[in-house]
């Protein structure tokens, strides 16, 4: 349901399906192709720089839209903050 909303949006490719496409496209090529032998964990590298690069960009696109609150510009004590 939030990719719909978030495609309907925007118009364009998500982030949320650009990760996906990206999981994809390593998890088959470590299914379906060997790693070449002078590096065989080049497939388990790319999984771990693909999800960590989706996690960083997901805290900081979450840390600085936490910073965009409305109750943290005004500076307002909130039911969290007391």
């Amino acid at each position: 349901m939030l990719m719909l909303v978030e495609r309907h949006c925007c118009g364009r490719a998500t982030r949320m399906q650009l990760s996906m496409a990206g999981m994809v496209i390593v998890h088959a090529l470590d299914a379906f192709t060997s790693p070449p032998a002078r590096y065989p964990d080049l497939y388990t590298m790319g999984n771990v720089l693909v999800s960590v690069g989706v996690f960083f960009v997901c805290l900081a696109y979450f840390t600085f839209h936490q910073w965009r609150l409305p109750e943290a510009k005004a500076g307002k004590p909130t039911a969290r903050t007391l």
